[in-house]
């Protein structure tokens, strides 16, 4: 129950940076908030790729750290991190080559078309950014630090609104857009952290060959 609940308020918290997000788009208007909405389409596409990174790197790091075999923690540590960047960058480059027919596909308004032409290299970018968060999240959970991984978001959630406090206001809804990667970025180094600091603990004592 207790590393369910860390979960579901981790997720609470990131429902609420996106939600915050598309409120904060709404106060620059109908044609960025719908710009913005069609871009974020992009965003959740990439999400269910590197979801799938994540839902790896938990099954093999759990079963690493249940198994005691510190090495194959590491292993399946670099391995996700690998995967996840060849699939990043492939999702990036998908999004620069072909996002404008995607946002066509999304909406017929001129106006909103060309507003999310402009933003769209934000949205492409966002497998880059946001990759590491997504692989870390898995190792957390398979390891079961939920707790940190909790933390990990709160304060995450934390610093992208006081980015986003001060980028909105010096770039508009480009600052908005790099407060977001700004929250990525924060997850990812505070978790990337946490996994270091806590490795050790995983393992009750030195790894062996459990063959």
């Amino acid at each position: 129950f207790r590393l369910s609940r860390d979960v579901t308020i981790r997720s609470l918290a990131l429902v609420f940076a996106y939600a915050w997000f598309a409120a904060a788009g709404s106060r620059a208007g109908e044609v960025i908030l719908s710009a913005n909405a069609v871009l974020l389409n992009i965003l959740m596409i990439s999400g269910f790729f590197l979801d799938g990174i994540g839902q790896a790197a938990e099954q093999l790091c759990g079963k690493s750290v249940g198994a005691n075999w510190r090495p194959a923690f590491d292993r399946a540590l670099r391995l996700s991190m690998r995967w996840g960047l060849v699939i990043a960058v492939a999702l990036a480059a998908v999004w620069f080559l072909a996002g404008a027919a995607f946002i066509d596909f999304l909406t017929t308004s001129p106006d909103v078309r060309e507003t999310a032409y402009r933003y769209l290299p934000f949205a492409a970018c966002a497998s880059l950014t946001g990759m590491p968060a997504f692989v870390l999240d898995g190792v957390l959970i398979g390891a079961t630090l939920n707790r940190v991984m909790r933390n990990g978001m709160l304060v995450a959630v934390a610093i992208y609104l006081g980015a986003a406090f001060i980028l909105e206001r010096l770039l508009g809804n480009a600052g908005l857009w790099l407060a977001l990667h700004v929250f990525f970025v924060s997850r990812a180094v505070l978790y990337w952290i946490a996994v270091g600091r806590n490795r050790h603990g995983l393992f009750a004592a030195p790894a062996s060959d459990p063959a």
